[in-house]
């Protein structure tokens, strides 16, 4: 019956995520990343970047426009594209997953989704997906929402596993936000922001 099913959307842009972990069922990933390792951001953005190749494109948009006459003023004539390349260290070695730099001060993002980065590439947009899922009446549901700090660590089963261990929800997403430093600091990686959320559901 439609009225023991509440319908549900997640919407997000980003390296941020949000997992389903269903009672007595496995758990769900509700989202995917936006970045160039997903295959279906990564034609986006090269779309993006091929229709983006004349000056003319590029200042369509007030903001981009401000940013042209700002670099002219400056003396300074902005590249009119965007690019997908490596991060590179000291030495020159690519350095992580492939990025998009934009037209303009080599700003480089990881993500191709993203809200408040002024300055990155044309084809970084702010434009959210949604996915939507649904909830059975008189189940208990966990819903766990976090960045690329948990993500980017652990797997959605791992996730699932640790964050089993704690009934309170708030208990929960504090023991998984500091499992998620522990285990950067342990592995030696970069330390991120860590952001988690966690919610018991059940009507």
């Amino acid at each position: 019956k439609e009225e023991d099913i509440l319908q549900a959307e997640v919407a997000w842009v980003g390296d941020c995520g949000a997992i389903l972990i269903p009672e007595n069922a496995k758990p769900v990933a509700l989202t995917r990343n936006h970045r160039l390792t997903n295959g279906k951001e990564k034609r986006r953005v090269e779309k993006e970047l091929e229709n983006s190749n004349e000056r003319d494109d590029l200042i369509r948009s007030d903001l981009w426009r401000i940013d042209v006459q700002e670099y002219q003023q400056e003396g300074v004539e902005p590249m009119a594209r965007s690019f997908i390349d490596y991060r590179k260290d000291k030495n020159g070695r690519k350095v992580g997953i492939q990025t998009a730099f934009a037209h303009t001060e080599g700003v480089s993002l990881q993500v191709t989704r993203s809200i408040g980065d002024r300055k990155g590439a044309r084809s970084v947009i702010s434009t959210p997906d949604i996915s939507r899922f649904s909830i059975k009446k008189g189940s208990i549901n966990r819903i766990i929402v976090a960045n690329g700090g948990l993500f980017d660590v652990f797997s959605v089963d791992t996730v699932s596993k640790l964050a089993s261990r704690k009934k309170n929800p708030r208990n929960a997403a504090k023991y998984l936000a500091t499992k998620a430093k522990r285990t950067r600091l342990y592995k030696g990686a970069p330390i991120d922001d860590i952001t988690v959320v966690v919610l018991d559901i059940c009507f």
